[in-house]
C-alpha cells in the first residue's frame, strides 16, 4: 500500500481518487508500474489475473454459488492487497458492498431481539445478500427487499437470482410510504448521502403519527464520509453497535442499530416541542417559520425537486 501511495500523483486525473474503487485502481496501477501486471484488469477478470490465497478463493467460490459466507475473513486478508482486489470483485460483480457473513449477523440479530420482526430492506441491490442472510437467522421470517436498481452491478449474470428473496422495484421513500404499517425494522445499507435522511424523515413522520417507534439497522460510514449526510447523523441515536463486523481496508463502514429523531435544520436543536415539517417537500424539519426562512437558501433546490 505504501507503494500505491507513492504512485498516487502519477494516476491519471480521470480516476476517482476519493472512492474506494478508485483506491483499488490505484493499487492495481501500482502493480502495473512495478511490472507485476501488464494492465489494470476489469473486475470480472481479477480471478484469472491474480493468485489469491486459499481463504480468498474459498470466499469467492461461496459467493459465486450464491451462498452466504459463514465467517468473516481474517484481519490479514482484509488488510492486504488481495483483500482490496477481492472487495472490488465482490462489489462490482456481485453487488456485495458490505461483507455479509453469518458470523457477525446471527449474534447481532439475537442479542438485539430482532427475531419475529417485520424487516424492510431498502436499497438492497440486485442481489439482496443481507436480506437472504437475515432469513437464515433463527426467528427471522419476514424480510421484504426493495430497490430501484439504480446501481446495477456489472456482471454475475450466471448467479441464480431465484436463490435470493424477491426484489420489488421501487425507491426507499415510496417503499416506506407503502409498507410503513407492516415494518418494525428498517435496513439502510450504504445509503446515498441524502437518501438515508429522506427515508428516515419519512419513517419518523409515519412513526409519530402512529404512536410507534421503529428501529433502524444502519450499515455505512460515520459522519463526513461516503454514506449519509450530516442531517442524518444530527438525529441519529445509536442503541447497539456490532463489534463482530469487520470492514475492508480503506472503508470505515460499521453496523449500528438505532432510532432517528430529526433536529431543526437551521439551529440544529431538538426542542421539547414538536418540530414542524416543511409543507413543500415534507423532508425537512424546523422549530418554526423563522428557522425555515433562515434555511431556505440552502433548502430551496431540494424542496422544489421533491415538492409534493
Amino acid at each position: 500500500m505504501e507503494e500505491c501511495r507513492d504512485l498516487f500523483r502519477k494516476i491519471p486525473q480521470s480516476y476517482e481518487r476519493e472512492s474506494f474503487l478508485g483506491t483499488a485502481t490505484i493499487a492495481a496501477y501500482a502493480l502495473v508500474m512495478r511490472g507485476s501486471m501488464t494492465y489494470v484488469p476489469d473486475a470480472r477478470d481479477l480471478p484469472a489475473h491474480m493468485s489469491f490465497c486459499d481463504e480468498a478463493v474459498e470466499l469467492m467460490r461461496c459467493v459465486e454459488r450464491g451462498d452466504i459466507p459463514e465467517y468473516v475473513p481474517s484481519v490479514s486478508l482484509m488488510a492486504s492487497f488481495e483483500g482490496l482486489m477481492l472487495r472490488r470483485w465482490l462489489s462490482e460483480i456481485y453487488g456485495m458492498w458490505a461483507l455479509v457473513a453469518l458470523e457477525w449477523l446471527q449474534p447481532f440479530v439475537h442479542s438485539n431481539h430482532l427475531e419475529n420482526k417485520r424487516i424492510l430492506d431498502v436499497g438492497c441491490g440486485v442481489f439482496p445478500w443481507l436480506g437472504k442472510a437475515l432469513l437464515q437467522c433463527d426467528g427471522v421470517e419476514n424480510v421484504r427487499c426493495v430497490d430501484n436498481h439504480s446501481d446495477n452491478v456489472r456482471g454475475a449474470t450466471d448467479l441464480k437470482s431465484s436463490s435470493f428473496p424477491p426484489v420489488e422495484h421501487m425507491d426507499g421513500v415510496e417503499a416506506i410510504h407503502r409498507y410503513r404499517s407492516t415494518t418494525d425494522v428498517l435496513v439502510l445499507s450504504w445509503p446515498r448521502r441524502d437518501d438515508g435522511y429522506d427515508m428516515l424523515s419519512m419513517l419518523y413522520t409515519y412513526s409519530t403519527a402512529g404512536g410507534d417507534d421503529k428501529r433502524i439497522l444502519y450499515i455505512g460510514e460515520p459522519r463526513g464520509n461516503a454514506t449519509a449526510c450530516d442531517a442524518f447523523f444530527d438525529g441519529w441515536h445509536v442503541d447497539a453497535v456490532c463489534d463482530e463486523y469487520r470492514s475492508w481496508t480503506g472503508c470505515f463502514d460499521r453496523v449500528e442499530l438505532g432510532r432517528f429523531t430529526p433536529v431543526c435544520q437551521a439551529c440544529k436543536v431538538a426542542p421539547e416541542t414538536v418540530l414542524k415539517r416543511c409543507t413543500g417537500c415534507k423532508r425537512r424539519w424546523y422549530c418554526g417559520k423563522e428557522c425555515q426562512r433562515a434555511d431556505w437558501p440552502l433548502h430551496q433546490e431540494t424542496c422544489r425537486k421533491y415538492r409534493f
